[in-house]
Parts: C-alpha cells; sequence; structure tokens
C-alpha cells in the first residue's frame, strides 16, 4: 500500500505547499482494508445482537463508475436491511431491484454513501438483489445483510464515526482554535503512516495559484494509496485568520477519469486510490 500526503490551499491567495508520499510493505494489510472490515464486523455483530439472521456476502471491488449486481440470501425475515461499507474516501450508490428511479421519491430502497457507508432496507416484497455503482474511487466493498421482523438498527447507531450519529441541538462554538502549521500536520500523517507499516517517501512542496486552487502530480505504484493534503491557513496582516479553511480535492490520471476525491468540510483532504499498474496521477 501506497500513502501520498498532500498539501493544496483553499483560502484565495498563494500559499506553500507541502507534498508527503509514502509506499507501505507488501507485505502488511492495508489499513484502510483493515478499517473497512472490521466496520462490517461491528455492523454484524450489532444486527445479531437486535436479534436479525445475518449473512455477510463476499466482498466487491469496483473500478470508478463500475456496477455489481448483488444477490441477497433467501428471505429470512418480513424485512431486509443491507449495510455497504467501503473506504472513507470511496463514492458509491445502491438501488435495491425494483426501487424507483426517481430521485424525488423518498425511497429507503435507493441510497448514497456517506464517508464510506450506505444502508438499503425494505419490509415485505423481499427484493431478491440490489445494485451498486462507484461514483468516485475505486476498491473493495464490505456487504452485509439482515433479516428481522422490523429494520435493524440504522448506521449511524452503530458507526457513528462514520454516519456523523445522533444529531445534537446545534450550539455556539465560539472561536475555532488556530491550526497546527502544515509542516507540523504532515509529520503526524508521516507518523501514523508508519504505524501502519507504511514506508513515507520524500515530501514535496507545491504552491496554489492566486485563486487557491494548484495541481501537484504523485506517482503512485502498483496498489493501494493514501493521499494526504495540507494547506496553510491564510491570516490578515495582524495575525488573525481571514476564514475558516475548507480543503477540497480530486485525485485525476492523465486521461482526466476521477481516481478519489473528498469534498468533506475539513482542513485537510484525504484520499485512498488502488491501482493495478504504476500511475502518475494529480493532486488537483
Amino acid at each position: 500500500m501506497s500513502e501520498s500526503l498532500l498539501s493544496c490551499p483553499a483560502v484565495r491567495r498563494a500559499v506553500r505547499l507541502s507534498v508527503v508520499v509514502s509506499l507501505a510493505l507488501a507485505a502488511s494489510a492495508p489499513a484502510s482494508a483493515e478499517e473497512v472490515r472490521d466496520a462490517a464486523h461491528r455492523v454484524a455483530g450489532e444486527w445479531k445482537k437486535a436479534g436479525a439472521e445475518v449473512s455477510t456476502l463476499a466482498p466487491r471491488f469496483l473500478y470508478d463508475d463500475d456496477s455489481a449486481t448483488v444477490v441477497l440470501p433467501e428471505p429470512k425475515g418480513a424485512c431486509v436491511s443491507v449495510a455497504i461499507v467501503g473506504a472513507r474516501g470511496m463514492s458509491f450508490h445502491a438501488k435495491i431491484a425494483g426501487a424507483s428511479e426517481d430521485p424525488l421519491v423518498d425511497e429507503p430502497g435507493r441510497s448514497s454513501s456517506f464517508a464510506g457507508v450506505l444502508e438499503l432496507s425494505r419490509c415485505g416484497n423481499a427484493p431478491k438483489s440490489f445494485v451498486v455503482t462507484s461514483d468516485a474511487g475505486r476498491g473493495a466493498l464490505e456487504i452485509v445483510v439482515a433479516w428481522s421482523k422490523t429494520p435493524a438498527p440504522q448506521l449511524r447507531a452503530v458507526l457513528p464515526e462514520r454516519t456523523g450519529g445522533a444529531t445534537a441541538p446545534p450550539q455556539d462554538p465560539g472561536l475555532l482554535p488556530p491550526l497546527p502549521p502544515v509542516e507540523r500536520r504532515a509529520d503526524a500523517a508521516e507518523s501514523r503512516a508508519k504505524r501502519t507499516g507504511g514506508e513515507v517517501l520524500t515530501r514535496s512542496t507545491q504552491r496554489a495559484g492566486v485563486d487557491g486552487s494548484g495541481t501537484a502530480p504523485v506517482e503512485l505504484d502498483e496498489g493501494c494509496h493514501v493521499v494526504e493534503v495540507f494547506a496553510a491557513e491564510a491570516t490578515s496582516a495582524n495575525g488573525k485568520r481571514r476564514a475558516r479553511l475548507d480543503l477540497d480535492a480530486e485525485l485525476r490520471d492523465d486521461e482526466d477519469s476521477l481516481l478519489a476525491k473528498d469534498r468533506t468540510e475539513s482542513p485537510d483532504a484525504h484520499l485512498e486510490v488502488c491501482v493495478g499498474e504504476p500511475t502518475d496521477p494529480e493532486v488537483v
């Protein structure tokens, strides 16, 4: 597995960027793959505790814009719940066979992923299959199916770190604390990569344009990779913060195909991708 850490700003001024690339040892299992399997096992365990008949299906590997039809086990209850778990950087959607295609229809048999997870549910008129399609990124998807008298517990209760958990009343958080410098955040990312068996490659630095956008080339060997992007905060002449830093990034190959993207509200961007051959994409 290879990890890349990259800095690109979303603020509207030129800033210095820092890129760190790490290559994981071939014998070590990718940390993201282990996290995906652990999340799926947690879902299966919680659904079993709720009294559901649970099946864990064979993982499905999807490429960007790839689709797969998954056949469901024989019905063992009035309601079926399906959890699909992938890497946080993947984006995908799924639809139970027979569910409405109209996006304006409130249809529990159709769902899009959030932070690499989605759930489908239906009671009555048991479906025989569903189709899952990758929107961005590529990787393995773990699939858990539960049959029960009533819908299984929602994923927001099982995987709160992925789904955000229960919605709390809004509160005024006050002023945001200043972000650590880019170098310190990149150092921390390198340390995380090393702890999971990664071999950190040379960190590179880029400069964004005046509009806050920029590109940075990375070299990826065959295997799975993580690219993390960092940028400095914009400050005024007296050192005060100008605005909250929200950094978005995409990883695209030489044919401009989207390999991974991060559109979450965060000062750093996290991209995960698996490639079958040496690739020289760009972070944009």
